[in-house]
């Protein structure tokens, strides 16, 4: 069974992001109070702690489904 569907992991996983990122956005520096997948699911990204990055709302919604180097080049 895919990982992805393991409510329980990835709770436990975005809380251990969030603190090892200490709450802070990791593309704008204010308080993150979510995590973004630095490769998208949809883009064959994983829910492991190495592909995520704490992140402030405002931030994940804008990146969407966006690898982050484009994210980045955003006009």
């Amino acid at each position: 069974m895919s990982r992805r569907y393991n409510s329980t992991y990835y709770q436990k996983t975005r809380l251990q992001v969030l603190q090892r990122d200490y709450n802070t956005c990791h593309y704008c520096g204010l308080e993150a109070n979510t995590v973004d997948h630095l490769i998208p699911i949809s883009k064959g990204g994983t829910d492991e702690a190495s592909n995520m990055v704490a992140c402030c709302s405002q931030c994940n919604s804008s990146k969407r489904d966006r690898m982050t180097p484009t994210f980045f080049e955003r006009a």
